[in-house]
């Protein structure tokens, strides 16, 4: 945490006109040491519109899900792993995912850099997939472009691991009391009454990955062509 601490001060320092601070859904509700780090980041980030005195830097933050085809995602080992023939490795096929696209997770960025006034954090409206779905999809589509049967190759479900969740969420029951929704986002406002707040109230309910709607295999086929082109 004395990384994102550094920065906030540096910010400050040179005065810059705002920072976003890039999160993840691991964040909610953290069962893991990466996602208790990503929460107490998002944590300082917020907090540092309280205590920046007279500096004019706006803090805030965007939440991602799992950014497709990215350096280190899942489609990225299964591709590997199907380069060698396999097999696929899989936790669980009915574990389910939040995933937005490279050029979606940027859209977001710009969007939140524009809007943000402090304190924010934003959240994309990012459709859901079960990981069995897309390991059978990324197989039947790149095991022919390396020469290999997809029927031939298999897929090995290793078993959920600790500190590893079945379904992601998108916001805390807290969160979602103070959230708005504009248009292809959510906004987790600050505690602190802002000016000038547009948009509905976000309504209460399940925003985890499993209580939403899940991408069909053809609309995940449509998403990893797009990303591989």
């Amino acid at each position: 945490m004395l990384g994102t601490q550094n920065v906030i001060e540096v910010a400050m320092e040179v005065e810059a006109e705002k920072l976003i601070s890039i999160s993840t859904d691991k964040a909610v509700n953290p069962v893991n040491v990466m996602g208790a780090t990503k929460l107490l980041a998002e944590r300082l980030i917020t907090s540092a519109n309280y205590y920046k005195g007279w500096k004019r830097t706006v803090f805030s933050c965007v939440r991602f899900g799992n950014v497709f085809d990215s350096r280190g995602s899942v489609v990225t080992l299964f591709q590997e792993q199907i380069k060698k023939g396999g097999p696929i490795t899989i936790t669980a096929p009915d574990m389910t995912r939040f995933v937005i696209s490279i050029s979606k997770a940027v859209e977001l960025v710009l969007k939140a850099m524009e809007i943000a006034q402090g304190g924010e954090i934003f959240i994309f409206k990012m459709p859901a997939l079960r990981i069995g779905d897309l390991a059978e999809v990324i197989l039947s589509e790149l095991a022919p472009r390396y020469g290999y049967d997809p029927v031939k190759i298999k897929i090995k479900i290793t078993g959920k691991r600790a500190g590893e969740k079945f379904d992601e969420e998108l916001l805390t029951k807290e969160e979602v009391e103070n959230a708005y929704e504009v248009e292809d986002m959510f906004v987790v406002m600050p505690e602190v009454p802002m000016e000038n707040v547009t948009g509905r109230k976000a309504p209460a309910g399940d925003y985890s990955s499993r209580g939403t709607q899940l991408l069909t295999k053809g609309e995940i086929k449509t998403l990893l062509n797009e990303a591989l082109h």
